[in-house]
């Protein structure tokens, strides 16, 4: 039986569209670091075959050269000032105007990967100062182009190049995007069908982050003729965004494999089920990812021919090319006995 992998081949004939994801031009696509230096990014390189890559350097967006004088966030009261060093220039009003223009006319976007720490592009740790002398930081978060982004896309994955390393986050981070990407699908096709394909195709995904949500999104869709469909898809979404806002818990994850393990569990052996609760052990401790033991558990959704399973975005829910060869387990061996 042929596996069900969600290649890349079979990705890109499913949806009309890639996630589009806007990325800092720095990171891999260009030398426009204040130094004239480019950070290598193999894995956003490696996002490209799957995903649309939309770049952005907010610096040189508004005037500045490469190399250039480094930029400091300095902290007044609430106020945060974006100083160059040294010439003492003050570019705050040309990086709002610039943030506020560019996010208005971005088309189309379904996540964000910026440069950690950059006093533009940072999302959570860059570094604010009293004044331009040097001194102790009076506080951390993001830049000014990273906080123009956290304000109008709130519910958007949204990540550092840094932070994607971590297997839990970037799991969390792909998911979103890869789901909000094929929602897009449904919105631009507008069509009852396809709204309660995507729920349907969706709902161990949603049983894992929200219950709660996930019932009353399965009402909306029951229910789309009452407010019509464009309405139904507009609630639709604010409630799917408002569901993938936190990480589904180790515990909300395992309670959805033991829901599929009743599909086959007198089909397989002791010693078979035996090693499933070791692994489930071992994800619950944090040992290995979720994308291993979910690995396992649709080796044998294949095996057994079970259709409902298949058919489940939980078990599939970006493309197979983008698990790290570090997403593994640590080495450990994953064979099912």
């Amino acid at each position: 039986m042929k596996s069900r992998l969600l290649t890349r081949r079979k990705y890109l004939r499913m949806c009309e569209s890639r996630p589009v994801i806007l990325c800092s031009k720095c990171l891999g696509f260009a030398s426009c670091r204040y130094n004239g230096e480019t950070i290598p990014a193999p894995y956003i390189k490696k996002l490209e075959k799957f995903c649309k890559i939309v770049t952005v350097c907010p610096e040189v967006s508004i005037g500045l050269p490469v190399p250039r004088k480094p930029l400091r966030l300095v902290k007044d009261k609430d106020k945060l000032n974006l100083i160059q060093s040294e010439t003492y220039i003050d570019w705050t009003g040309k990086m709002e105007n610039f943030s506020r223009e560019f996010l208005d006319n971005l088309k189309e976007v379904h996540g964000f990967i910026l440069k950690y720490k950059s006093p533009s592009c940072g999302m959570m740790a860059t570094k604010y100062y009293s004044s331009m002398k040097k001194g102790a930081t009076v506080g951390k978060g993001p830049g000014l182009f990273g906080k123009a982004v956290i304000e109008k896309f709130p519910d958007y994955p949204a990540e550092t190049e840094t932070r994607l390393t971590n297997f839990a986050i970037r799991e969390h981070f792909l998911l979103k995007l890869f789901t909000f990407g094929r929602f897009s699908e449904v919105k631009k096709s507008g069509k009852a069908k396809g709204l309660i394909d995507f729920h349907a195709k969706y709902k161990l995904l949603f049983l894992a982050y929200n219950q709660a949500n996930m019932r009353n999104m399965g009402k909306m869709v029951a229910n789309q003729k009452e407010n019509g469909i464009k309405e139904t898809i507009n609630r639709y979404e604010k409630l799917l965004h408002k569901s993938f806002k936190e990480k589904a818990s180790h515990n909300s994850h395992i309670n959805v494999m033991e829901h599929a393990l009743g599909y086959f569990s007198n089909e397989i052996t002791k010693s078979e089920k035996e090693y499933i609760e070791e692994l489930k052990k071992d994800y619950r401790d944090k040992k290995i990812p979720l994308s291993a033991l979910r690995t396992v558990i649709r080796s044998y959704i294949i095996r057994f021919n079970i259709k409902y399973l298949k058919d489940q975005s939980y078990f599939s829910p970006y493309p197979s090319g983008l698990v790290e060869v570090t997403d593994s387990g640590k080495g450990r061996n994953l064979k099912h006995i």
